[in-house]
């Protein structure tokens, strides 16, 4: 009698253990990612060589007696946009500047417009 512990056993056809890899997929549109560094992006978009202007960020903070709240705005260009109210500082400025983003690859900033 054969020792078949040491064989292997294969029913229907055999698939390679590794799939092949595909080409590299390019990237979706930043826009739909919620990790995304929103104020890289928007600072690389402002940028010119016309007006070299950074964005300028601002918050208002609101306190109560059990947490802080801060409400974002950045200037890009002369134009203010408005962030959602978030908990963190770091998270209003990546909110106000997902806005900005936004707006500037749907528009653009274009300032005769």
């Amino acid at each position: 009698m054969e020792n078949l512990c040491n064989a292997a056993l294969s029913i229907g056809p055999s698939r390679p253990r590794h799939r092949a890899r595909s080409p590299r997929q390019p990237r979706p549109i930043p826009p739909f990612f919620d990790n995304v560094l929103f104020k890289n992006l928007l600072q690389e978009e402002s940028q010119n060589e016309e007006d070299p202007s950074l964005p300028v960020y601002s918050i208002e903070i609101s306190r109560t007696r059990q947490c802080r709240s801060f409400r974002p705005s950045v200037v890009v260009k002369g134009r203010t946009f408005n962030g959602g109210q978030c908990f963190t500082r770091k998270a209003a400025e990546q909110s106000a500047a997902k806005e900005a983003y936004i707006y500037a690859k749907a528009v653009g900033f274009d300032p005769n417009s």
